[in-house]
């Protein structure tokens, strides 16, 4: 999360960029940040926080490719899941099929499932693996149970 990120984007596009998510809380106006992002030729995603309503990136969702839910609050690792971001998800699926959703924060073998029934595409983990000894095993464990909600 940074203070206006219009003026880092074309930096990170030159440097490689592909596409570029800014969060709502940070911005004024989603729409123009969204669109400014979208002239320099890279998906945009929006991201917003767990006590962030869905009104708050209504706006600029025809815009953006992809919206990043946050299941804590962005800042730190470790944080424990907050449910609100499935009703969010579950949303997003419904209202704008062709989005792409990701979540982060909290992420584990035992929310990965709901969060991919819920419509999430894409999922940002940490700790689930950083904190373990074998990263392939519980990478493994995290695949199992993102299938079986499948």
């Amino acid at each position: 999360m940074i203070n206006d990120p219009l003026s880092y984007a074309k930096p990170m596009v030159d440097a490689g960029a592909d596409l570029l998510t800014f969060h709502v809380e940070a911005v004024e106006d989603a729409l123009a940040v969204a669109g400014g992002i979208k002239d320099l030729g890279v998906g945009v995603g929006v991201a917003l926080n767990p006590d962030t309503p869905l009104s708050a990136i209504e706006s600029c969702l025809d815009v953006v490719d992809m919206v990043l839910v946050m299941s804590v609050k962005a800042g730190f690792g470790g944080q424990k899941f907050n449910p609100v971001a499935l009703e969010k998800l579950r949303t997003l699926k419904q209202s704008h099929p062709e989005l792409l959703l990701e979540i982060d924060g909290g992420i584990d073998s035992e929310t990965i499932g709901p969060a991919r029934a819920a419509g999430c595409d894409l999922f940002v983990v940490g700790s689930a693996i950083f904190k373990k000894d074998d990263y392939k095993s519980a990478i493994a464990d995290l695949d199992a149970a993102m299938s079986g909600a499948v």
